[in-house]
């Protein structure tokens, strides 16, 4: 009956909401990153833009079973038995994994956000992990690095020194 009403209900705020969130999701009509080749785009300054997307992502090791395309395509899971969409694992290796994005123009980082995920079955999320970046010579750990947290099922923010 959408239309119908002459008025605003809970309902229609939460669709439009969701509406929106799902059409942000669409590079394609909503560039968040490269808005035609003309460099960053501008943010507000407090706005995070999620720029993964725009990355091409490389790993040590991807289970066969799994994809690496989830490491960078904006969907928000649910939780850890979430698999509506591809998901990103590196089971069964052990010891130092790492997963990489390549940008094809220079972008300005200071915040991460992680999914970890979990199964009960043997999957767990990691000790620990570093952040860094390539310097022009080299691999450097982010500076500052406040967060760098490993909870399952939502996204553990670490922000750090703009690199």
């Amino acid at each position: 009956w959408a239309g119908n009403s002459n008025h605003i209900t809970d309902w229609d705020i939460w669709m439009l909401r969701y509406t929106w969130s799902q059409l942000k999701k669409d590079t394609s009509r909503f560039p968040s990153v490269n808005n035609g080749g003309e460099g960053p785009i501008d943010t507000l300054p407090d706005e995070n833009v999620n720029i993964a997307p725009a990355a091409t992502a490389s790993t040590s090791y991807t289970s066969p079973w799994e994809n690496i395309s989830a490491l960078n395509d904006g969907f928000d899971p649910a939780n850890s038995t979430d698999r509506s969409h591809a998901v990103y694992g590196n089971w069964p290796e052990t010891g130092t994994q790492w997963v990489q994005y390549d940008f094809d123009q220079e972008q300005t980082v200071s915040q991460t956000d992680v999914y970890w995920f979990k199964d009960g079955g043997g999957i767990d999320v990691p000790k620990s992990y570093k952040i860094k970046y390539w310097n022009g010579r080299g691999w450097s750990n982010v500076k500052q690095a406040n967060g760098l947290g490993t909870a399952a099922d939502q996204y553990n923010t670490t922000t750090f020194t703009p690199v």
